[in-house]
């Protein structure tokens, strides 16, 4: 087994394992739903003070997370920078809740999408 098989082996089994530290989600990204795939979602911080008046947002706080997904679950593309994801977060009226986030910054390595994504809450 190469060092590469050896990687994805471990994404697959240990690091997106949901009996470790995944859980399931729907993630939606242009246009298309990927239902089912294991995502580590990490909250980061929240902001101390409210999102600036001007802002489409008021009264709100913007809370930054972190999330990684295997690149192959997202149908192989990269998010990009700027645009919007949404990712279920339970249920609400019988319905799923999606929670919508603003990508900052997307990378990849080895087969792992890394995202830091700013959401706002209030």
């Amino acid at each position: 087994m190469s060092f590469l098989d050896q990687v994805a082996a471990d994404n697959a089994n240990v690091f997106l394992n949901c009996g470790e530290f995944a859980e399931l989600h729907t993630v939606k990204y242009d246009g298309e739903d990927h239902t089912g795939i294991p995502v580590v979602l990490t909250r980061l911080q929240q902001s101390k003070t409210p999102v600036p008046v001007t802002s489409h947002w008021d009264g709100l706080r913007s809370v930054k997370y972190k999330v990684h997904v295997a690149l192959a679950d997202i149908g192989g593309i990269l998010p990009n920078e700027g645009e919007w994801i949404s990712i279920s977060d339970g249920m609400a009226v019988g319905e799923t809740y999606y929670r919508r986030y603003l990508i900052v910054t997307s990378g990849e390595a080895m087969g792992m999408v890394t995202l830091e994504l700013e959401a706002n809450e209030d």
